[in-house]
């Protein structure tokens, strides 16, 4: 009896480890804001078009959603744009390189925070509170806010994100598809929802609190994460996709997102290689010259 009981207990501590893994940590570099233009590698590789960094923060039903938009200044009075969402912990702030040279290529960018996206939001929110289904919800709120925004060419719309704001922007996307021209998926964690749905798991196992990178999530994440059926909505979009993958990633496996662009109707998948889970130095130069190219080719 003691020894079932302990295999028991066995099975649920992996089980509840092979869940939280994929985000145990964010492995992007923290940077600090900045405005103006001329400032990093990737962008000086990329355009010199100079750029404004405005705060732009709004509120929808009980959201509230502090964001910013880097904003090219060429001359043009709308601009194509690209939402670009954050990984589990992390902050608006972390993909400012990424916005830095989009900006400085001549494509808008518009940062947020997930409300309890982190411990230290700027839009407030609980991370006990927090799934990936409630940040679909911003992020709909977001791309409807974005959408009627002056600065917008509503024509041409893009969706990018990282990690497991990867996972939300794909599970987000196809109710959109409409509206965007085509969608970038750095290292998706796809796994999140694999593993929330693996017969290894069961509700039972899963405590009512868990403590993951100094911050408490509640069975909610895994409750929500479990309902997501990944196929369906994978197979519906049927607009272009850019998956970057590292090819070291530990936390989410190469073979995860290659298997994900097999499913989708028109997917290029590509490896970044040497990168981890996130991308530095001439890891994010190659991974921001390929989020360009794809951009600009599907303009309209």
């Amino acid at each position: 009896m003691m020894k079932k009981a302990l295999r028991i207990t066995c099975l649920a501590a992996a089980g509840i480890l092979l869940l939280l893994i994929v985000f145990a940590f964010d492995a992007t570099v923290r940077i600090q804001t900045s405005t103006g233009s001329g400032e990093t590698e990737q962008q000086n590789a990329l355009g010199s078009t100079e750029f404004t960094v405005y705060e732009l923060p709004f509120d929808s039903g009980d959201l509230h959603i502090f964001g910013q938009v880097y904003l090219p200044e060429d001359g043009s009075d709308i601009h194509p744009v690209v939402i670009l969402s954050h990984g589990f912990q992390a902050r608006y702030y972390y993909n400012e390189d990424y916005a830095k040279a989009l900006a400085a290529s001549g494509i808008a960018v518009y940062l947020f925070d997930f409300p309890g996206g982190s411990m230290e939001s700027a839009s407030g929110g609980s991370m006990s509170e927090m799934s990936v289904l409630t940040e679909r919800t911003a992020l709909e709120a977001v791309i409807g806010f974005i959408e009627v925004q002056d600065f917008t060419d509503t024509n041409n719309l893009f969706l990018c994100g990282e990690s497991q704001g990867g996972l939300v922007t794909a599970i987000t996307a196809p109710e959109f598809q409409d509206q965007i021209n085509g969608m970038i998926l750095m290292y998706p964690a796809f796994n999140i929802v694999e593993n929330a749905r693996s017969p290894l798991i069961s509700s039972s196992m899963v405590p009512d609190t868990m403590t993951v990178d100094g911050a408490d999530i509640s069975r909610k994440y895994y409750d929500d994460a479990k309902t997501v059926e990944l196929r369906p909505l994978i197979e519906d979009f049927s607009k272009d996709v850019l998956i970057l993958q590292g090819d070291r990633d530990s936390l989410v496996s190469p073979a995860t997102t290659k298997a994900a662009a097999n499913l989708y109707p028109s997917a290029e998948y590509r490896i970044i290689s040497g990168a981890g889970h996130g991308f530095s130095g001439s890891e994010k130069t190659e991974a921001i010259n390929a989020i360009v190219q794809f951009i600009r080719s599907h303009l309209k």
